[in-house]
């Protein structure tokens, strides 16, 4: 058993399986119409799924940084989750944008 590329979305695939695990494109539809869409569709998806997480972690840093602004600095309890969270928000969104940085050279 070797390990191909699948023609349509390019990850690694099995030169035994009939269809790519990746992009459900079968090996003898690759390079159609109904191939290009379904990888279309993929990179859509996770377009979305990285967006909806970039908001998670913007989200986090601004209600954190209200909670310790509201809190009137960082040593009641309130001050403390707050300053979390906004730490929380903040390596979240640097970590997703390196990784959008790394994952653009491929």
């Amino acid at each position: 058993m070797a390990l191909i590329h699948c023609p349509a979305c390019h990850a690694r695939m099995s030169d035994k399986a009939s269809s790519c695990p990746n992009c459900g494109v079968s090996r003898s539809e690759a390079g159609t119409e109904s191939a290009e869409r379904a990888v279309r569709e993929l990179r859509r998806q996770k377009q979305r799924m990285t967006q909806m997480w970039r908001l998670l972690a913007m989200l986090l840093f601004v209600a954190g940084a209200g909670l310790t602004v509201m809190s009137g600095g960082g040593k009641s309890m309130l001050g403390v989750v707050g300053t979390s969270l906004a730490a929380l928000g903040f390596v979240g969104y640097s970590a997703l944008r390196v990784h959008a940085l790394f994952s653009k050279r491929r």
